[in-house]
């Protein structure tokens, strides 16, 4: 279980708890359905932009209620994301004999990224506190959604030697 519990001794929420991780599901049978029922590249936009507002909120929450609210639905979009992203999508963009490789290397550089942008994180939070760490993030996001929209290449019905030509 990854779920995590938070103290608070100051602030709007001081002398509570609050649970943290709970947004990721027992399995990823939600980001399935979802996967599915939305075209291909459209579920990492969406997933992409309720991120985006998720985390641009979030930080403003007072009530504890409100707050667990918002950030289910962050960590579940951000779930979302990954799982849609890395383990649906990203083998699809590869012929067969490719797929394995590829999938591979797009996780590994994945997984780079997600710990190169740690030490960026900590250099936002020195700089501008919450609000430029979300604020970043956020647009990173929005940017992300918007390449995909305009340039991520739609795998939906389509077999592998279509999406060569493409």
């Amino acid at each position: 279980d990854e779920s995590q519990a938070f103290g608070f001794d100051s602030g709007p929420l001081a002398g509570t708890v609050t649970m943290a991780g709970c947004g990721q599901w027992p399995n990823a049978d939600p980001s399935v359905l979802q996967y599915n029922v939305s075209k291909d590249k459209w579920s990492v936009v969406g997933a992409s932009l309720v991120c985006a507002a998720m985390g641009m909120i979030y930080p403003r929450v007072t009530d504890p209620n409100v707050l667990m609210l918002v950030g289910f639905v962050l960590v579940t979009a951000a779930y979302v994301n990954v799982a849609v992203g890395f383990a649906l999508w990203i083998p699809e963009l590869y012929d067969t004999r490719y797929r394995m490789r590829g999938a591979a290397v797009a996780n590994t550089l994945g997984r780079l990224s997600t710990a190169g942008v740690q030490p960026f994180v900590v250099f936002l939070f020195g700089w501008g506190g919450v609000a430029a760490v979300v604020g970043v993030l956020s647009a990173a996001l929005v940017v992300q959604a918007i390449i995909f929209a305009l340039f991520a290449i739609e795998t939906r019905q389509r077999t592998l030697e279509s999406l060569a030509v493409s």
